[in-house]
């Protein structure tokens, strides 16, 4: 869950960069808000996918802990796989 919170953070991180250049683009100004906003675009591409890990991987430990307390609980499920 890790490793898919930091696909969706890249993806994230990219979106908000294309936003951040189009809010450059968008409104033509001073050159230090230009860029402060690419920089911040820039910062989404490298934090997000970090968090987004984290997050991830902590929502991962905290699923599992929740299935494990119900499957021990309930007594899981049993499959069994053969071939014919």
């Amino acid at each position: 869950m890790g490793a898919g919170g930091a696909c969706v953070g890249l993806i994230a991180g990219g979106v908000l960069f294309l936003v951040s250049l189009a809010g450059v683009g968008a409104a033509p100004g001073n050159a230090n808000q230009a860029g402060t906003m690419i920089g911040m675009g820039v910062g989404m591409i490298f934090l997000l996918p970090i968090f987004y890990g984290i997050g991830g991987f902590i929502a991962g430990v905290f699923y599992a802990f929740i299935y494990n307390l119900i499957a021990g609980m309930t007594g899981g499920l049993e499959m069994e796989f053969g071939r014919d």
